[in-house]
């Protein structure tokens, strides 16, 4: 692979210069931009490893680019630049995803080793490492993991199915680790963030000369991945144009750079993840059906972390003390006041918005981690335990009238009625239907718009039989 890709954002020319002499000399590929809206042009067009971002620029605020290059580049450390007596500010930007930050003015030496420190964190992952950053002992990840022990040693494609933040990545990392190729290379591109000009440019490379702008050859993300793994995130959101190319490629294991007419033979792992409904996908032709099953040989769906409560005390413990180690304080845990508020909170973000949280209350607080120490959102949008519970009772009598109605129209979102309450009441859905109907499972299925797979294991955790 090639030298990583470092951003540098602030409108200080000086400085900002100085920077990048110092680390092209250390090898590094720099860009430059002296606004938020040039940072983000180049971002795009880059997909940066690192971004040192200063908090005040002309055209708009560090703290509120952050999120927005994130969203360009997840897998981006994220840097903050700030002046003295701003060290609250910066805390926010940790919050806001920032892995690190500066104080200005501050010595060459330190940049250099704050870079290669981060770099190195990323590059001495270990499989152990990996799977303590998604641990929890909760049934549903001791199934996902114990999918993974299955499906990693055979060369099989595998899709990962899970909201953001659930540990897609991760766990495609882990499968690598545990593979056949693990001493090949593992390449991760995300797709959510390529234009659509320059994915076939990225992801198979290009000839120089193959269209305006190219003046050089380019290796794709293919060839480069050869021999070992391809992780492609978000794959639902490739243009419909490069599927049929991508599935080509897949079938034919060899492939031709843009501008290029000589056969290249790959040897490849894919594996890919996404947070979209693909079913519905392929449903509006937004994704290739085929290109689908070429991809999701095997699915390994990962659970939010709501439907994984008893989870959050393990990860939250787990954080304190890696953020511990990590920036030498002592923190002695997680207050009572605190624990009720995490419990509570529906995890939208999920394991990396938890670990966010834990990240900047650490940072704030003295000896333990108390509810004062959380962000302020954390608390506006929990709900102590009796509300949760009162929540989770909904009474049978509304459960039968819901069904009723779904009855009636030949339809019932199992999702939509089920999200908000607990396993429970997703039994007791299911119970109630099969006492009033003598369903098939493919009748019920069909009823409920749930996978066939995944209706099966519902109804035998709970014992329930279908006709």
């Amino acid at each position: 692979m090639g030298p990583s890709k470092i951003l540098i954002v602030d409108d200080e020319p000086e400085p900002r210069q100085l920077f990048a002499r110092v680390l092209r000399k250390e090898g590094y590929n720099v860009e430059e931009a002296d606004t938020g809206k040039q940072g983000l042009e180049i971002a795009r067009a880059t997909v940066p490893d690192l971004v040192l971002l200063d908090l005040y620029l002309p055209d708009t605020s560090g703290l509120d680019l952050l999120p927005r290059v994130l969203k360009i580049c997840p897998a981006a450390l994220v840097v903050i630049m700030t002046g003295r007596g701003e060290v609250e500010t910066a805390v926010e930007a940790m919050k806001r995803g920032a892995v690190d930050y500066l104080v200005k003015p501050f010595e060459i030496e330190r940049l250099r080793s704050s870079v290669r420190a981060l770099f190195r964190a990323g590059a001495e992952r270990d499989p152990g490492s990996v799977s303590k950053r998604a641990i929890g002992d909760s049934p549903q990840m001791r199934e996902v993991w114990a999918q993974l022990r299955r499906y990693a040693l055979p060369d099989v494609s595998i899709l990962f199915l899970g909201e953001s933040g659930t540990g897609k990545e991760l766990f495609a990392r882990a499968v690598h680790e545990q593979s056949k190729r693990r001493e090949g290379p593992y390449v991760a591109l995300d797709c959510a963030t390529l234009p659509d000009t320059l994915v076939e440019s990225e992801i198979f490379g290009h000839e120089k000369g193959a269209f305006t702008g190219a003046v050089d050859r380019k290796v794709g993300k293919f060839e480069v991945a050869n021999g070992g793994t391809l992780f492609l995130d978000e794959i639902g959101n490739l243009p419909l144009h490069f599927q049929a190319k991508l599935l080509r490629v897949l079938q034919e294991r060899h492939l031709e750079r843009l501008g290029g007419n000589k056969p290249i033979p790959i040897d490849v792992r894919i594996i890919s993840a996404t947070n979209l409904d693909m079913e519905q996908a392929m449903r509006k032709g937004t994704f290739r059906e085929d290109l689908y099953y070429r991809l999701a040989e095997i699915v390994i769906r990962l659970p939010p972390l709501r439907e994984r409560i008893g989870d959050i005390e393990v990860l939250a413990d787990y954080f304190v003390q890696e953020f511990n180690r990590k920036f030498e304080r002592n923190i002695g845990g997680i207050a009572e006041s605190a624990w009720s508020i995490l419990r509570g909170y529906r995890w939208p973000g999920n394991v990396r918005e938890l670990e966010n949280v834990i990240k900047s209350s650490l940072l704030a607080a003295d000896d333990v981690i108390s509810g004062e120490h959380l962000p302020e959102y954390l608390s506006r949008a929990s709900f102590p335990p009796a509300v949760m519970e009162a929540a989770s009772g909904l009474s049978s009598d509304s459960i039968r009238k819901q069904i009723d109605e779904g009855l009636e129209k030949g339809l019932l979102d199992l999702k939509t009625l089920v999200a908000r309450y607990s396993e429970e009441i997703e039994e007791q859905v299911l119970s109630e239907l099969l006492h009033k109907r003598n369903f098939t499972q493919a009748e019920l299925s069909a009823l409920l718009q749930v996978d066939p797979k995944t209706l099966r294991a519902k109804l035998q955790k709970f014992g329930l039989k279908t006709r």
